[in-house]
């Protein structure tokens, strides 16, 4: 009996030690941070400081801020929303016109660093759900803090292109909430079935 306790003990001290070191070096999370802090600047210089707050660039700091407290339920929700902003940022550079490095590296870097993380760690299953209240109450922020003319987060007004499907914002909010929703929730799964899951 008493070997066995201690054939036990072990196999468990080493499953916590896969665990523990499943979770990538916090100092990596000194590069997304610095990367939010350089798109911050670029747009403070630009005089649209409050662009920073679109949810991809806060998925990029949430994704430092996860790695340097080790707060795995903050990676797997800042993956989520870097893999919904690669296209909507590339689909934006096409309509706008609009390029800078920084973007770049929030997007590209941002997201890179984010899947590798999450490729150490794996996602849950309600992570989907983590990534949508995110956003809601982010949202919400946005509305309470800056001014309606710059529609961050989509907070306040139809986005021009959308403009010909819908007439008012509250059908256009609902539409793109139930969207959102549903991609949340597909890249969810769809992350799960390529990376490594949860035990």
């Amino acid at each position: 009996m008493r070997i066995k306790c201690n054939t036990t003990t072990i196999c468990v001290s080493m499953w916590l030690v896969v665990k523990i070191n499943n979770m990538p070096d916090q100092r990596l999370g000194l590069l997304p941070l610095a990367i939010y802090a350089a798109h911050f600047r670029h747009n403070m210089a630009s005089g649209r400081g409050v662009d920073s707050l679109w949810i991809c660039h806060i998925a990029v700091f949430l994704s430092g801020v996860g790695l340097i407290f080790r707060k795995r339920s903050l990676l797997r929700t800042a993956c989520i929303w870097l893999v919904i902003g690669l296209p909507c940022w590339i689909f934006d550079m096409i309509i706008t016109g609009q390029q800078s490095i920084t973007s770049f590296l929030s997007h590209i870097g941002g997201l890179a660093i984010s899947i590798f993380s999450v490729w150490r760690i794996g996602l849950d299953h309600h992570d989907w759900a983590r990534a949508t209240t995110l956003f809601l109450v982010l949202q919400q922020a946005c509305r309470n803090l800056i001014p309606p003319d710059l529609n961050v987060n989509i907070a306040f007004a139809i986005r021009p292109e959308a403009k010909g499907v819908f007439t008012d914002y509250r059908s256009y909010w609902l539409a793109t909430t139930l969207c959102m929703i549903a991609t949340t929730y597909g890249i969810n799964r769809s992350l799960m079935n390529r990376l490594k899951q949860v035990c």
